[in-house]
């Protein structure tokens, strides 16, 4: 069987399905092609991918809310202006706390995401 044909498929090099290693071999070394991050031009595709990614977000910040026990308020407006939110608890309270804060803090914008130099 082609690396291919496994893609999406979980398996064990050692569960005795026949599988070389040399296949598993590229398996592991097979992930996600690097995409441009650019905007997208179609407007269906770029809503489809705003729908899909806002929801990896929601996801991702909901899982780092609970492994990490902290308080999470995501606000994001898409191009229309129409508003989604997640928090991990009260939204009210976590903006209430967020404006009231006066220490230094970690803060990053686009240009701070784009100066990074990611492995």
């Amino acid at each position: 069987m082609s690396p291919e044909g496994l893609r999406g498929v979980a398996l064990r090099c050692d569960a005795g399905l026949g599988v070389t290693q040399t296949v598993c071999a590229t398996l592991d070394k097979m992930g996600r092609k690097k995409i441009q991050i650019s905007r997208i031009l179609d407007q269906r595709n770029r809503q489809v991918t705003f729908t899909k990614r806002k929801f990896g977000l929601m996801k991702k910040a909901y899982e780092l809310s609970v492994l990490c026990d902290c308080e999470i308020a995501l606000i994001i407006f898409n191009s229309t202006n129409r508003l989604f939110q997640y928090a991990s608890t009260d939204m009210d309270k976590v903006l209430l706390k967020y404006t009231e804060y006066s220490e230094p803090h970690e803060s990053r914008t686009n240009a701070d995401i784009l100066e990074v130099r990611w492995p």
